[in-house]
């Protein structure tokens, strides 16, 4: 099985926003500890901010595209999607929309199944496109 990985475009608005929660929540606990010790309340939203960031802030940094003889598996930290390459039916370059962490000026829609779609941003853009004609010359690209 032969196995091609492409880099993904990092979504820095993205992850500086939510580092900057994520480091607001911990200066918050680390307050609560040194100067406010009687604020439980403060402790409080301060560790649901610092809890809740961090799962997306890791979902934004750790991602991973790979293209396998049979499928195009995308990564987003523990979460894991396969596409079969021969289910792809169209390719199309998308503008930039901000809903989805993969959504980016650079980023492609491919669309599977029956209504079916996913969004990759690889940097290497043309290899990528390459890569899967190969693997599928009835894909249809459009820009």
């Amino acid at each position: 099985m032969h196995l091609e990985t492409f880099r993904t475009r990092t979504q820095w608005p993205i992850i500086c926003m939510f580092g900057l929660f994520a480091a607001h929540g911990a200066a918050s606990v680390i307050w609560h500890f040194t100067v406010a010790p009687k604020s439980t309340f403060s402790l409080t939203l301060s560790t649901i901010q610092l809890v809740g960031c961090l799962p997306c802030l890791m979902l934004a940094l750790f991602q991973k595209l790979s293209l396998t003889d049979a499928d195009v598996v995308l990564q987003n930290g523990p979460f894991r999607q396969r596409v079969p390459v021969n289910s792809i039916r169209h390719v199309r370059s998308v503008d930039w929309r901000g809903d989805s962490i993969q959504a980016s000026t650079h980023s492609f829609e491919l669309k599977y199944g029956p209504s079916d779609s996913i969004r990759v941003a690889p940097i290497e853009r043309e290899a990528f496109i390459e890569a899967l004609r190969v693997r599928n010359p009835a894909i249809l690209f459009t820009a």
